[in-house]
């Protein structure tokens, strides 16, 4: 597991330091420099990218308006709910009216809108074209990438995957219950779909013979909020989940005010942060309802603002790093006390750190002390500092590295615990 993502993770509320032990071993990924992009009255479902404009403009939708904004200027094109849509053609725009329960395209060039699928102003559950399907509250809409002539809806109250034609309106099904609860955004991960099930995410795959399974990823069947692992971390409400960079997901836990970080190649949930001045906060002033990643911005979407917020500049933190061939369970797993003495252990030796780091390093007070297991066997601690060097620098000065050495080396604790100084990699902000 890399060591760099799990410590950005054990960061300092505005009122308290949070530390979780091992099982804080999470991915996190943190930003900076938060600004207000729009105020608005409106609730943000979805946001992306406007291909019609095409000069960096977002397209937004909310419980009243579809809009395009550029943080300035605000058009409205449509008045109604819509809680997702995605983009065809440049002109082109696939809405989900959640309230009247169908799909409308809408041409911006012709400023043209009409019912593509299902039956507006009537529930139900019923395949078929324009007038016969039906849906029940649906909310989020993708374009199907193994078929661009066709959209796939999630019909929430049915349970249910649907799939509408774009040229013939027709409304089928792809999956009903096997897993599906309340589903509401939608994700591509690679050839998968990501679903959101309110309180759990499931993946969506196709089989040889084109029939879709649906299987359980991540969360569970109740409301929470616990980081760790995909087997044992929970959600409160999820509402949005959106593609951040390759492996790596954003989910909007509205209920409880973060926005949480999938990493899908060590199948962990960890937090996306902000810092702020001297200050790093996983938990946001406002419930998270939508987001969008644009390069080193990320536009969050809430019930009143979208905010604007910048990836922090990466640097390398100096870190003191101890290896220990030993099982863990002897050590730490399985018990409370065990890890409250590990941490009463760990700060007062990170005590002892400062003194060896003297004038030449401060030992972070922010990013707690911490360890972690590799291969069960393999007990690993850190002890971060607030020393910070360019990215670009591989190792930490020769004059500084060999002064800390020396110290260590003089210090029989140290010596005997096998202490030795690193910078975080890969690189940390």
């Amino acid at each position: 597991m890399a060591f760099s993502w799990w410590l950005v993770a054990i960061l300092a509320t505005y009122s308290s330091t949070w530390f979780e032990s091992s099982e804080a071993i999470i991915p996190s990924k943190t930003f900076k420099d938060v600004q207000l992009f729009m105020n608005t009255s409106d609730q943000i479902f979805h946001m992306e990218l406007d291909k019609y404009k095409d000069d960096g403009s977002i397209l937004i939708s909310s419980n009243k308006h579809l809009q395009t904004t550029n943080g300035k200027e605000t058009s409205n094109l449509l008045s109604f709910l819509i809680t997702s849509f995605t983009q065809g053609e440049t002109t082109l725009v696939y809405i989900v009216d959640h309230y009247r329960h169908c799909i409308k395209k809408f041409n911006r060039k012709k400023s043209k809108l009409r019912t593509l699928a299902g039956t507006c102003a009537t529930s139900g559950y019923a395949e078929g074209t324009v007038g016969v399907g039906r849906l029940n509250r649906p909310w989020g809409v993708v374009i199907d990438i193994r078929n661009p002539d066709k959209l796939l809806v999630t019909d929430r109250n049915n349970y249910a995957l649907r799939s509408v034609d774009v040229k013939t309106g027709k409304l089928s099904t792809v999956i009903r219950l096997h897993g599906l609860f309340l589903p509401n955004s939608l994700v591509w991960a690679g050839n998968d779909l990501l679903v959101t099930n309110y309180f759990s995410i499931s993946r969506v795959s196709w089989l040889t013979n084109n029939q879709a399974r649906n299987t359980h990823l991540v969360g569970t069947t109740t409301s929470g909020h616990k980081l760790g692992s995909f087997n044992t971390a929970q959600f409160s409400s999820i509402v949005q989940i959106a593609k951040l960079e390759e492996g790596k997901y954003m989910v909007a836990d509205y209920g409880s005010k973060r926005l949480k970080l999938l990493d899908m190649n060590k199948r962990v949930v960890g937090l996306v942060c902000i810092r702020e001045s001297v200050t790093e906060s996983c938990e946001l002033s406002e419930s998270p309802l939508s987001m969008l990643s644009v390069g080193e911005t990320l536009y969050v979407g809430t019930d009143t603002r979208i905010y604007e917020l910048k990836e922090k500049k990466i640097r390398k933190r100096l870190v003191f790093k101890a290896d220990f061939d030993i099982a863990c369970y002897a050590v730490i797993e399985n018990s409370a006390g065990r890890k409250a003495k590990m941490k009463e252990i760990m700060l007062t030796r990170r005590t002892l750190l400062q003194d060896i780091c003297a004038q030449n390093c401060t030992m972070s007070t922010t990013l707690q002390p911490s360890y972690e297991c590799r291969r069960e066997y393999l007990l690993i601690q850190y002890w971060p500092t607030d020393t910070f060097y360019p990215a670009s620098i591989t190792e930490p000065p020769q004059a500084l590295f060999h002064e800390l050495k020396n110290r260590l080396g003089a210090s029989t604790l140290m010596k005997a615990l096998g202490v030795y100084p690193i910078l975080s990699e890969p690189v940390i902000v």
